[in-house]
């Protein structure tokens, strides 16, 4: 086998085959294949676990860090070691999986310093930080600005850190509400922070900057997720309206934005019944209309600039579907 893949035969005779320059792998019992039975289809290939620890308490030694090592499982848990520095005894981070196996492969790296510029970029949905309690609570901001689809841990001194697959991705790092997203627009990695749209989504609305979070879209590639992120934002700020005499004269453009992106994360799911449901229901008035197709072209643009043509059929059709109600001067 050659250096693109690696594989590891259990004591049970489970054969795991990891394909190392795409990250997943593919798991054998009894030479069949085993389904993730989370993923839609019933996928057979895996992602591999990404954890990242921070801080200079832990002490990894007993890890092969920055490459796929092989964990155990117990109780559809795989278990990664870890110790604290001064300390005998050996904890674990024990992180979900419903794949029945006695070892699976993970990756496990570690930084001494909180300097987030060292970091790794996010590769994986099943990437978890794990940090210590001495982390600046603005850097925690920007670690969960800069890794929006990964789950933070603060770790607390519990012997083990057992996770959910129910728990939120905030984890233990609940966001505090002193820490302003304009606050951060003064430190050294703007630039990097600026590309990413729920960040920018979060300055524009402490400015109340409304026409902007329009253009948001336009201007950057989001996710589905990116719009449920933003729509929360701006569900938070409408709970709080009536606290904020500045905020309350704005009420009906933030229920307005709610719509807006609500609407955004049906599309651009990228699932075709959710949008179907959509266009099969009461359809909202035709400014709302015009600026999802506006949306939907300028997606497609962004994703072609970078080499991504593989949603081009989903606007398509998308798009198609809005023809028949929009003037044809707007499609």
């Amino acid at each position: 086998m050659n250096s693109e893949f690696l594989e590891e035969t259990t004591k049970s005779g489970i054969i795991i085959r990891v394909n190392v320059r795409k990250g997943n792998y593919l798991v054998f019992k009894n030479n069949k294949p085993i389904v993730n039975s989370r993923l839609k289809g019933r996928s057979v290939i895996h992602n591999l676990f990404y954890v990242v620890f921070l801080g200079a308490e832990f002490d990894l030694s007993m890890n092969t860090l920055d490459k796929i090592g092989f964990y155990q499982v117990k109780s559809n848990q795989i278990h990664i070691p870890f110790n604290i520095k001064g300390l005998s005894d050996i904890r674990h981070l024990k992180l979900p999986t419903y794949i029945d196996s006695e070892t699976l492969p993970a990756v496990v790296s570690y930084y001494k310093s909180f300097n987030l510029g060292l970091l790794p970029r996010s590769v994986s949905d099943l990437q978890y930080f794990v940090v210590s309690e001495q982390i600046d609570r603005e850097l925690l901001v920007r670690l969960k600005i800069q890794f929006p689809k990964s789950r933070v841990i603060v770790f607390r001194q519990e012997r083990d850190i057992s996770v959910d697959f129910a728990q939120p991705e905030e984890e233990n790092a609940s966001l505090p509400g002193d820490i302003r997203a304009v606050d951060l627009l003064n430190r050294d990695d703007v630039g990097e922070l600026s590309k990413n749209p729920v960040f920018s989504s979060r300055v524009y609305l402490r400015k109340l900057d409304f026409l902007s979070m329009y253009s948001l879209p336009l201007k950057y590639i989001l996710n589905g997720e990116d719009a449920v992120h933003i729509k929360t934002f701006l569900e938070v700020m409408l709970k709080k309206i009536d606290e904020n005499a500045d905020i309350k004269r704005y009420e009906n453009e933030i229920k307005e934005l709610i719509n807006f992106y609500d609407i955004l994360g049906i599309f651009l799911s990228f699932q075709v019944l959710k949008v179907e449901q959509f266009f099969d229901k009461g359809l909202p008035d035709r400014d709302v209309l015009e600026k999802l197709q506006t949306v939907l072209v300028s997606q497609k643009r962004l994703r072609a600039e970078e080499g991504d043509n593989a949603r081009n059929a989903f606007f398509d059709n998308a798009l198609s579907m809005l023809q028949p109600i929009l003037p044809k001067d707007t499609v």
